[in-house]
């Protein structure tokens, strides 16, 4: 699936389009006859047949009548055609973007594709459609002021079309400048992602200061560049104006003495005449101005489109059940990471080895950086140095990254539909009996009760699902996924004891990878070692080891009373 053009988005409603083309007649009858009616009646009331003027008259103002009748119908169409595209649109890149992110691990990384691309390429289009009636105003007008004289229509096309050229001369320089206002505009918004996403890390690393002086520099980088972009525009409409409207009517104000003493030109024919060149002409280069704008920011917003989004056709979700995953060790190398040249590092040239089937809990002081860490683990987060890898390549960069890595945050994800749907998100292939088989050892049983089964339909407003009932939904769905690695960032923090204990031995059972971010200190006699993260740096031991020689361990476990069913793994 590619992201089309957005004509071929309008071309889909073709019924639509034909109205549109047809109520357009209407607009453009208006304009023509305006300038001939003007005529026609000032040259009958000077000569005595104020009958026939008042006829003029009263045919301008049926004119106009049908004008406006035809422009309410196009602005109705053209809102109906609008909505119908963005609706077709974003369901195509929230598709080609899913698919892309389950097939490839590519992510939405801004969130520019749905909040500025899209809107701004619909926003584009309904103002072009909307603006299309000004061009038939010019239509209109061109063939008026050749109906009333000829020669006044050839002395003002030499400026008309200096004026074209002109308009085509600076389209590179502003499809350049509207670019560079769109990057830096993805820039500031990117910024602002990552701050909101690693606030907790920033606050503990003390680079609040940093994070926001860099959002601000992405800020206004952008602001310069859409002021400049508005300086540049207004000379453009200045320009264009001048060539298109006053140019043309100074010409044929200075040839009009001569036409009129020669009998080429009637009193009323002249004001006929301006009333196309000011009136019709001002509109025409209002339009092709506007348009000029809108086309520039259509091409270069959906060229930005289709590069985040990608032109390449993603993995299906069935093609990614029938590759069996790799399974290896997670290499970490001189891994570094931190929110900023001058902050402190969460992560400073970390080395170690995770083999396959390793259960490793991490455990730290609140805001130390253990769900950073635990997202460069995963491949989430691109390192600063060093590297998380399997098989020699870096997790963040492999192209089969779900296959090899599921992680589940704090936050667990349900989505309105069947409890079934949520459950094989990751892995739709699944059958009936695995689907069941991981739902009894991760316990979601009385969900599943209360409910009424796999087919029941969850309603977020009124589904009644606890947030620890959550929790299980989204451990089931990465049971299911079966992946060789899987990163728990908290995901049982809502469970009882006895929940979290059941759901971390499932995962335990399948022999995968199993990395916890602990929310109760219980989760490290579980785990074969413990990566301990503090202000002096990060240590990874067994609990008895570390109970002997690691302080804050030794405090962290004194703070907390172990359940006397419990025994370490």
């Amino acid at each position: 699936m590619t992201i089309q053009s957005p004509i071929a988005y309008v071309l889909r409603h073709r019924r639509r389009v034909v109205r549109i083309a047809g109520w357009s007649v209407g607009v453009t009858l208006a304009p023509m006859f305006t300038g001939r009616a003007i005529a026609s009646a000032m040259d009958a009331a000077s000569s005595g047949a104020l009958a026939v003027a008042f006829i003029w008259l009263a045919g301008l103002l049926c004119a106009g009548a049908v004008g406006v009748l035809s422009l309410m119908r196009l602005s109705r169409l053209t809102a109906d055609i609008s909505a119908d595209v963005q609706t077709d649109l974003t369901r195509d890149v929230v598709r080609h973007a899913l698919a892309d992110a389950v097939g490839s691990d590519r992510v939405l990384r801004s969130g520019a594709e749905l909040t500025q691309h899209v809107p701004v390429l619909v926003d584009m289009l309904s103002l072009m459609l909307r603006t299309a009636p000004a061009g038939l105003f010019a239509i209109g007008a061109v063939a008026g002021l050749a109906t009333l004289s000829g020669t006044l229509l050839i002395l003002v096309v030499p400026w008309l079309s200096a004026s074209v050229f002109l308009l085509a001369a600076l389209v590179r320089r502003d499809t350049r400048n509207q670019r560079a206002v769109t990057l830096a505009s993805e820039a500031s918004y990117g910024e602002m992602a990552k701050v909101i996403q690693g606030v907790r890390d920033l606050m503990a690393a003390g680079a609040k200061g940093y994070a926001m002086g860099r959002v601000r520099d992405r800020i206004e980088a952008a602001n310069r560049l859409l002021l400049k972009q508005g300086d540049q525009n207004a000379v453009r409409s200045g320009l264009v104006n001048a060539t298109s409207t006053w140019l043309p009517a100074l010409t044929a104000l200075a040839f009009v003495p001569t036409l009129v003493r020669n009998g080429s030109l009637t009193p009323g024919e002249v004001v006929g005449s301006f009333t196309y060149l000011l009136a019709g002409l001002a509109t025409a280069s209002m339009f092709v101005t506007s348009v000029m704008g809108y086309t520039v920011t259509l091409r270069v917003r959906h060229g930005r489109l289709v590069e985040s989004v990608g032109e390449h056709s993603p993995t299906t979700r069935e093609e990614v059940d029938a590759s069996p995953p790799t399974r290896s060790t997670i290499q970490v190398r001189d891994l570094t990471f931190a929110y900023g040249a001058s902050a402190q590092p969460i992560v400073d040239g970390l080395c170690i080895d995770i083999p396959h089937g390793d259960h490793l809990a991490i455990v730290g002081p609140s805001g130390i950086g253990k769900s950073t860490l635990a997202s460069l683990f995963a491949g989430v987060l691109a390192p600063d140095g060093g590297s998380a890898a399997i098989a020699g390549t870096s997790l963040h960069l492999r192209g089969d990254r779900s296959r090899l890595v599921t992680m589940i945050p704090q936050e667990a994800y349900v989505f309105a539909g069947s409890l079934r749907d949520n459950l094989t998100y990751l892995r739709p292939s699944a059958s009936d009996e695995e689907v069941a088989a991981s739902a009894e050892a991760v316990g979601l049983e009385r969900v599943l009760e209360r409910l009424g089964g796999f087919d029941a339909q969850i309603d977020l407003a009124k589904s009644g699902l606890s947030a620890g009932e959550k929790q299980l939904v989204t451990l089931v769905r990465a049971h299911i996924a079966a992946t060789p690695v899987v990163v728990l960032d908290e995901a049982t923090c809502h469970l009882d004891p006895a929940a979290e204990d059941r759901a971390e031995r499932a995962f335990m059972a399948t022999g995968s990878t199993l990395i916890v971010v602990a929310h109760r200190m219980s989760a490290t006699l579980r785990a074969k070692r413990v990566m301990v993260m503090g202000s002096d740096g990060i240590e990874v031991g067994e609990h008895r080891e570390l109970m002997q020689r690691h302080a804050l361990y030794a405090d962290f476990h004194g703070m907390w009373s172990a359940p006397t069913t419990e025994q370490p793994a």
